[in-house]
């Protein structure tokens, strides 16, 4: 049994991680496998909220621990292609290994804003510094991939696994025009070396929350840790509470 402390971290980890499914429910996606059900990562406990929306009430009817996430991937379905490249699609986008940073990192952003930008997830997952993405958009840097800290490979993964998610998510694509900061001509900023015109939409595209959510109230019944077909109870305060 984990110690009174540590359960008691994580009890409060998914209290605050129910209070944003309350306000944004529509941001996770759907539980891989079901259209009725959605499911919330958390980023620093090892469990994953499921829930149920019909109309003005969500039904949180779990606690999936993280031993379990695994079990819901046949033997192809990780992603990648037999020969070991990686294959992302629309199918297999949820299997990906950076699919968890991806969702938690745009859940976060939405927490405070109703733009997701991929320059501001690559610098949330640490592959960009602050610093480096001023030194660019002042024209410093010639491209912006000269700067940031991953591969191709990875980055090209990281864009679609972004742009399926925020199609799940139901947000809106916009394209951003990206100009040199500072005094002077303000010219178009590069994101690649060679200026491939697909890939710099790609990089230039935000995706945008319509604000639109629903009034409702969150209702968490009989909350239960399910891990190893075993449900062990999570001491989260039960409540009814309707949203102002």
């Amino acid at each position: 049994m984990a110690p009174a402390s540590t359960a008691s971290g994580s009890s409060h980890k998914v209290d605050d991680a129910l209070a944003l499914i309350a306000e944004m429910p529509h941001t996770w996606p759907m539980w891989p496998g079901r259209t009725d059900l959605h499911r919330r990562l958390l980023k620093k406990a090892p469990y994953a909220i499921v829930y149920a929306i019909d109309r003005a009430s969500i039904f949180v009817v779990a606690v999936e621990h993280a031993a379990d996430r695994t079990t819901r991937r046949g033997p192809n379905q990780r992603g990648h292609a037999p020969g070991g490249k990686p294959r992302v699609s629309v199918d297999s986008f949820r299997c990906d290994p950076m699919y968890p940073q991806v969702e938690r990192a745009v859940a976060a952003i939405l927490a405070s804003s109703k733009v997701v930008a991929p320059v501001e997830l690559i610098v949330r997952l640490g592959w960009l510094s602050t610093a480096d993405l001023e030194n660019w958009r002042f024209g410093r840097v010639p491209y912006l991939e000269r700067v940031i800290r991953c591969n191709l490979t990875r980055l090209s993964r990281f864009l679609r696994i972004l742009g399926f998610h925020c199609h799940e998510l139901n947000l809106t694509a916009s394209q951003t025009a990206y100009v040199r900061w500072g005094k002077g001509r303000r010219t178009a900023l590069r994101f690649t070396k060679t200026g491939d015109p697909v890939l710099e939409r790609v990089y230039a595209r935000h995706f945008v929350w319509s604000g639109i959510g629903l009034s409702c109230r969150l209702l968490v019944v009989d909350l239960w840790v399910v891990r190893d077909r075993d449900f062990r109870w999570l001491p989260v305060a039960k409540r009814a509470s309707p949203r102002a």
